[in-house]
Formats: C-alpha cells, structure tokens, sequence
C-alpha cells in the first residue's frame, strides 16, 4: 500500500463478538476505536444475511432492539422482494 491519498479511508477494525440473541435475530459486534458497535440482522432462508439496524451500547442489547429487528423480519419475511434491491452488473 503505497502514501494515503486525501480523501481516503482507512479503518481497522476487530469483530469482537458474533451469537445468536433469540429467534434467530443475531448480534455483530465490532470495536473501532474503543467503540462497540452492534449491528443486529437475520437469514432469509440460505439467499442472504438481511442486517436489521446498528447501535452503539457498551452493555447488552436492550429488549426493545431486539423486538425491533424481530418485526423488521417479519415484515422482510411477509414480503422479501419488496424490501430487496437488485441490480444488474455491466
């Protein structure tokens, strides 16, 4: 990797931590300076991993988050072509 340019990011980064919370909502857990970020997400079927939201929290993930990515799948599991973007590579 040659000088940084302006512009540029870089980032570094450690995944801390990886479980399943209950009814199939998981937790990543990644550091970034001291910070814990926590994105919560779910499978659609074996097609692809649907993240449901982020938050930062240095405890555990409060019921309510949790609740949230729950309705956030049914509602992507009710109707998943409506809550995917496709695309075409040229």
């Amino acid at each position: 990797m040659g000088p940084l340019r302006e512009g540029q990011i870089v980032m570094h980064y450690e995944i801390v931590h990886n479980d399943l919370l209950r009814d199939g909502i998981y937790e990543l857990r990644v550091r970034l300076r001291h910070v814990n970020y926590r994105m919560l997400y779910f499978f659609h079927k074996n097609v692809a991993a649907v993240i449901s939201h982020g938050l930062v929290k240095e405890d555990s993930v409060p019921a309510k988050e949790i609740e949230r990515a729950l309705q956030r799948k049914r509602t992507f599991d009710a109707k998943p072509k409506r809550h995917t973007y496709r695309t075409t590579v040229s």
